[in-house]
C-alpha cells in the first residue's frame, strides 16, 4: 500500500507498518489525523466494521494537523458558532413547554452534544497552549465555572424537571457561554 501524508513533515518508521500503526505515529509526533482517502474514497468516518470491508487498499491519503494548529482553526469557529448557540438556546427556552417531551428531550441531547464539542475544545486548547500563556487568562476560574453549569444542567435532565433546565439554560449556560467566547478570543490573540 502507497501511503502519502499531508499537513505534516513525517518519515514513516516502515512501509509495511499498518493504518493503526500509522496513525499512532503520527500522534506521537503531536498531530492528529484529520481526514483519511483511500484510493479516492474519504473514509474519515467509516466504522471499524467499514473499514474492514474495504479490503486492499492501494493508495492511502492522509491528512494530519498540528494539535495547536487545528485547535487554532477550532477556536475560529467557536468564536462563530457560539453566538448561533447562544440565539438558538434562546429560542428554545422560549418554547421549552411546546411540542412533545420527546421532542424537547431530543432538543437537549443535541445541546449535550454541542457542549461536548466545546469541552473538548476546552481540554485541546490545554493540551496545545502553553501554561504559562494561559495563566493571564483566569483558566481555573473559567474551567469551574464551566464544570458546574455542566454538572448542574446534567442534574435537572436527570430529573426531566423542565423548570430548572430552563433556568440553568437562561442564567448559567448563557452567561458562562458568552464568558467562554471571551476566553477563547484572549486564548487566541495569545498564542497567535
Amino acid at each position: 500500500m502507497e501511503v502519502t501524508v499531508h499537513g505534516i513533515d513525517i518519515e514513516l518508521a516502515s512501509k509495511e507498518s499498518s493504518i493503526g500503526e500509522i496513525f499512532d505515529e503520527i500522534q506521537s509526533q503531536g498531530s492528529v489525523v484529520y481526514r483519511v482517502i483511500a484510493d479516492g474514497e474519504d473514509i474519515s468516518n467509516f466504522s471499524e466494521e467499514e473499514f474492514k470491508e474495504l479490503g486492499k487498499i492501494g493508495h492511502l491519503e492522509i491528512i494530519a494537523k498540528d494539535v495547536k494548529e487545528l485547535t487554532l482553526e477550532t477556536i475560529k469557529e467557536a468564536e462563530e458558532f457560539i453566538p448561533k448557540l447562544i440565539d438558538r438556546i434562546d429560542k428554545f427556552i422560549d418554547r421549552i413547554n411546546d411540542g412533545t417531551e420527546t421532542a424537547r428531550f431530543i432538543m437537549i441531547q443535541q445541546l449535550l452534544d454541542t457542549l461536548d464539542w466545546l469541552n473538548t475544545l476546552l481540554e485541546n486548547i490545554g493540551s496545545a497552549v502553553d501554561e504559562k500563556e494561559t495563566n493571564a487568562l483566569n483558566q481555573k476560574s473559567f474551567f469551574a465555572k464551566w464544570k458546574d453549569t455542566i454538572a448542574s444542567l446534567a442534574e435537572g435532565i436527570e430529573r426531566k424537571d423542565l423548570v430548572l433546565i430552563s433556568d440553568i439554560l437562561e442564567y448559567e449556560l448563557i452567561p458562562v457561554l458568552e464568558d467562554y467566547r471571551e476566553y477563547i478570543q484572549v486564548t487566541n490573540e495569545e498564542i497567535i
